[in-house]
Order: structure tokens, then sequence, then C-alpha cells
């Protein structure tokens, strides 16, 4: 067979191969080089956006964001905002003053976007709460006003298997009569009494519920 069946055989067999390496290699390289416009389209790894858990714990989300100029509003900045992910933030808004608790006291850092309130307690009392609370992009602190209370006061509630509750991670202590809802992780179902109440028993305090499973949904469900 002469150079010529050859050379046309090596075609009809690898051409398209090569064809559709090249193709590849340009869409992937035009990919590369887009800027995206749709803050949907490039999600942040390290402040991602969950809605849901946002609305769970009473956190108003703004418009996500990619970068500054996915925000409508110059006065506007795209900033990390907690449980909302990147979000377009008025830096100068201003959170509300806040008061000290009695048998303590309250410093703030400020009361603007990402500016923090200390809390800190008389000698002889256990803080209760949040030690720092921080100033959100809703214009509303993060978490409740801490208490300064002897030592009755529940610790941390319990772990439920594939389900989170309403507080924030960093509170490890809370006041008598908090409650607390208890949520299911999506794809599962809640079944059971949901809130946990911390009661006194005794002169000390104890969580007393939930009662819940979370059961994987069924397809179709």
């Amino acid at each position: 067979m002469g150079k010529k069946w050859w050379w046309l055989l090596f075609l009809l067999c690898f051409g398209s191969v090569i064809s559709d390496d090249n193709e590849d290699y340009s869409a992937e390289s035009e990919d590369d080089a887009k800027v995206y416009k749709n803050p949907r389209n490039s999600p942040s790894v390290e402040c991602p956006r969950d809605e849901e858990h946002a609305e769970f714990i009473g956190q108003k989300c703004l418009r996500k964001c990619s970068n500054d100029e996915d925000c409508k509003s110059k006065k506007k900045k795209c900033l990390c905002d907690g449980v909302c992910g990147m979000s377009c933030i008025k830096p100068e808004r201003e959170c509300a003053d806040l008061q000290s608790p009695s048998l303590g006291s309250v410093t703030l850092s400020g009361r603007l976007f990402g500016d923090s309130a200390t809390y800190t307690c008389d000698p002889g009392y256990h803080l209760v709460g949040l030690k720092e609370r921080t100033c959100r992009g809703d214009g509303e602190w993060t978490g409740a006003p801490a208490q300064c209370r002897h030592n009755v006061f529940c610790k941390e509630p319990q772990e439920i298997p594939h389900a989170r509750h309403n507080a924030l991670p960093q509170q490890t202590t809370f006041p008598l009569d908090t409650e607390l809802q208890y949520q299911c992780h999506l794809g599962y179902t809640t079944k059971g009494f949901p809130t946990a109440k911390c009661l006194a028993l005794d002169k000390s305090a104890s969580w007393f519920g939930p009662d819940i499973t979370c059961e994987p949904k069924s397809c179709g469900t």
C-alpha cells in the first residue's frame, strides 16, 4: 500500500479526534476568560450562601453577588454576610445601639457592617448567651442580647442526627426559658416534637426536648 493510502487512512481514523480535542481546548479557553455577570454562575467557596438556614435563624438575605458590579447601587459593595454568603451590602448602614445587660456591660467597636459588640459580666456572674455579636448587612445584630446570671443556665443543646437548630454555632450558654427550634436537613422529613426549652430543675437548668427523628425522604415525596 502506497504512502498516500496510509496518509488517507490516518486522517480517516484520527482526524476527527484531533478536531474534537482542538474544539474542547478552545471552549475551555473561552470559558476561563468569561467574567460571570450572573452571580448564580460563580458561587463563593469561602463564603457560601444558605438562604434556608438564614430564614431559619431570622436573618434577611440581601441581593446575591460575585463582585461589586453585580450590585445596582454604587453605594453597595459585594461582601460576605455570614450564612447569606456574598451579598450587596451598604457599608455605612448602621445597626441599632445596644444597652448593657444588668450586672454587666457591652462594648461596641462601631455600629457599621462587620463591627462587633462584646459583652462582659461583673465579678461573680456568668455570661449567658453570645459573648460577641456582629452587625449584619440587614442592619441587625447577630443573635440575642447576652445576660449575666448566677450558675443557673443551660449549656449546649443536644445534637440530632441530620438536623440543626436555630441558635448560632458560637453560642454555648443559654438563659432560662430559651426555646430552640430544630429542623431536619434537606432530603429528610422531620417527625416528632421539634422544640427544646431551657427549664430550671432543682437549682440547675436542663433542656427539655426536642423529641424528633429525621427520616430520609423517599423518591416522589
